[in-house]
């Protein structure tokens, strides 16, 4: 009787003991998310999307003749709009106080690889020229006039990505916050928009002409509506550092029982939403920044006999455009008119997650071995022997 007394006490207290130790689990698996990629200008020291203004190089395009399509408006530079998407194969582990615990500790780093387009979508308007007057033909001094209308910039971006996460698990919800790192592999520019140019003459100011500006007028070379040629810029690697949140949901059941022999749950399929806010600056330029949205205006040269006898044999207008070709656009974010900004990146999505548990090293209850050594020791403490599991 004593044997079995002794025996059953040790079996209570190393059931016990096992139902309150601290638990870890080990998963791998990955993860897919997908959602919405802006860049924030921010007025340093202010709000976003406050008006851009370059006295040396941009100008809020001035209202023009009435055969000149324009706005009158400031350079505004809104939030973007675009879309990304990751592919990360992520290391979670689990970690409960208590195998009872309805918490858990979540522990999440990952490697993966991130690609996004966002693009400004509103029309900028602005306004270059050749910086010296010139002289037509007849003798009339001019400035030749560069405008551009619709400019659109977009950017693409391809990273990897190592994501260090830390969280919290209760029943079917959990959250997750850290950053996630990324390592720019490519980055790159295209800016696009419509060219039309024209001739300011201060003489003809208050003539019939009125406002002073020639336009559409292409033996003059001046244009309307050119579709400029996409300029594509490839910019070097970079680190970026995003603080990430992420809240979701655990999908199927789940057992609140607890022992070691209630079945539990060998994968852990989620679905959450995030927001990825990044702290480095996306904007190149700086106060010493000298670049001109509009490249090329300032190194053309006016040939007034070459502009004025465009004409082929049969009267017609010919196709010299000399004036207009090579015209192309910086990277507004590299240039002076963004020199008082800060651009923040900014991901909202969904992200769908699969985990899959690792196998645990064997856990003996109470060893054959040490059952044995109680037993053949008449159940004496002197004879107790207790293997190590």
């Amino acid at each position: 009787m004593k044997k079995h007394l002794t025996y059953s006490v040790l079996l209570l207290l190393a059931v016990l003991s096992g139902t309150v130790k601290a638990e870890d689990t080990h998963f791998i698996g990955g993860s897919i998310s997908v959602g919405e990629w802006s860049l924030l200008p921010f007025q340093k020291g202010g709000n976003t999307g406050n008006d851009v203004t370059d006295e040396t190089t941009i100008q809020p395009m001035p209202m023009p003749a009435a055969t000149h399509a324009a706005s009158a408006e400031p350079v505004k530079y809104k939030p973007s709009v675009g879309a990304a998407g990751s592919l990360v194969f992520q290391y979670e582990l689990q970690y409960k106080p208590h195998s009872y615990s309805p918490v858990t500790l979540l522990f999440d780093a990952g490697l993966g690889a991130s690609a996004g387009w966002t693009s400004y979508q509103q029309s900028t308007n602005m306004l270059d020229s050749i910086p010296t007057p010139q002289t037509d033909k007849y003798g009339n001094e001019f400035t030749f006039m560069y405008a551009v209308t619709g400019r659109r910039d977009q950017y693409l971006n391809v990273a990897l990505q190592i994501p260090l996460m830390i969280g919290l698990q209760y029943n079917h919800f959990y959250g997750l916050a850290g950053v996630k790192f990324y390592y720019n592999l490519l980055t790159k520019n295209i800016s696009e928009g419509t060219l039309s140019t024209y001739g300011k003459y201060p003489d003809l100011i208050g003539s019939p002409v009125g406002s002073g500006e020639l336009h559409n007028m292409p033996e003059y070379q001046y244009f309307e509506n050119v579709e400029m040629d996409a300029s594509s810029v490839t910019g070097s690697a970079g680190i970026d550092i995003d603080a990430s949140l992420e809240l979701g949901y655990r999908i199927g059941a789940l057992s609140r029982e607890t022992g070691f022999d209630v079945p539990k749950r060998k994968t852990e399929y989620r679905i959450g939403v995030f927001a990825d806010f990044g702290l480095f600056n996306w904007s190149k330029a700086n106060s010493a920044s000298t670049a001109s949205a509009i490249v090329g205006a300032k190194d053309k040269t006016y040939d007034a006999d070459a502009a004025f006898n465009p004409y082929k044999p049969d009267g017609s207008i010919g196709d010299n455009r000399s004036m207009v070709e090579g015209i192309q656009l910086t990277d507004i974010m590299q240039t002076s008119t963004f020199a008082d900004k800060f651009v923040h990146s900014l991901m909202v999505g969904i992200k769908f997650t699969v985990l899959f548990e690792l196998p645990k090293p064997g856990q003996c209850v109470i060893c054959r071995d040490s059952y044995q050594s109680i037993y053949k020791s008449g159940g004496s403490r002197k004879g107790m022997k207790y293997e190590e599991e």
